[in-house]
């Protein structure tokens, strides 16, 4: 099996003949562990861009020449080293509307791609305080949760239309995509940028990215058989993308040795019992207990009033390194 592959800077050409006759070349550096490992096991290796795929290397891509041959060489005095020259060049056009097809070999037809949105309603967890309040240690323009003149949250709070992005991506591939696949429901662990053809780019923060759905479906052709394959990636349009932003409040209070005990003193090791929940009921100014949440510090006690509310930041899904499959090398 392959256990690396490497892009040779040496030996990468490039011919610049104008749209549609540009042609590239770069040459790959693969390693395996088996000597019996032949030419199709190095010119399908995971981390060498797929035939059919658009020009993509480095600072730069072009979207009219496609990945037309893979030559693998084993290296002189190497057994498990092998060299994977691979070259671009612009498909065959047989198309009357003008569009590039190559209408022999479907793995060599351009990935398709399309975006749209989708709405949906959210809480409002922060906004931008526009006035209205009197006697209220807040400055206009100051963004927190909104909150009434007894500065208390509300309990049915305010909501807001979001829209996410959506990109649908499909393309044909020899074989079956098993570690796409196992990436569902997944963000992405770094930063990446999605390329398509007729100049699309999208980039995508970390975690901002979730791969929704993938289809597949086997395909017999007379060159033989192919999966053809479709991506559904959701983009998250917020500051925190697919994590959520929990805002600090409850009934609660926390009660461990140092904390405030809300009677002029603080807590001692004496005060806490095995067995019970380290916390303690909120209280009013006139010592009943509170009935509806109350904004918290950050560590455990009531948020004094003109204080910055405190936020907690959760990861709910799984990460994936989005860069290493199929969907992100095949354009």
């Amino acid at each position: 099996m392959v256990t690396d592959v490497t892009l040779e800077w040496t030996g990468q050409t490039g011919t610049l003949g104008g749209t549609g006759k540009n042609e590239y070349v770069a040459s790959y550096r693969v390693t395996v562990d088996d000597t019996n490992d032949g030419p199709i096991v190095v010119g399908t290796a995971p981390g060498l861009p797929p035939r059919g795929s658009t020009y993509s290397l480095g600072n730069e891509f072009d979207t009219t020449v496609i990945l037309k041959q893979i030559s693998p060489k084993r290296r002189a005095g190497h057994q498990m080293v092998w060299d994977a020259v691979c070259k671009w060049q612009p498909p065959e056009n047989k198309s009357t509307t003008g569009s590039i097809v190559d209408d022999e070999n479907p793995l060599l037809l351009p990935a398709q791609v399309s975006v749209t949105s989708a709405s949906r309603e959210e809480a409002v967890q922060k906004a931008v305080y526009r006035g209205g309040l009197k006697d209220m240690p807040i400055q206009e323009g100051s963004v927190l949760p909104p909150v009434n003149s007894a500065y208390s949250y509300y309990s049915d709070p305010l909501t807001l239309q979001v829209s996410d992005v959506i990109i649908r991506k499909s393309f044909n591939f020899r074989r079956f995509p098993i570690r796409d696949f196992n990436a569902i429901d997944h963000v992405n662990s770094s930063s990446f940028t999605l390329r398509g053809p007729g100049g699309f780019s999208f980039r995508a923060q970390k975690r901002q990215a979730l791969i929704s759905e993938i289809g597949s479906s086997l395909v017999y052709h007379e060159r033989g058989p192919y999966w053809a394959l479709s991506y559904s990636i959701i983009m998250r349009n917020s500051d925190v993308g697919w994590d959520e932003e929990i805002l600090d409040r409850g009934l609660m209070g926390r009660a461990i040795e140092g904390d405030e005990d809300g009677r002029g003193g603080t807590y001692s090791a004496a005060d806490i019992k095995d067995g019970n929940p380290p916390n303690r009921r909120i209280k009013d100014v006139e010592g009943h207990p509170i009935s509806e949440p109350w904004l918290l510090d950050g560590a455990g006690a009531p948020l004094l009033r003109g204080q910055e509310p405190v936020y907690s930041r959760w990861q709910k899904y799984r990460e994936a390194n989005f860069n290493t499959l199929l969907f992100m090398r095949r354009n």
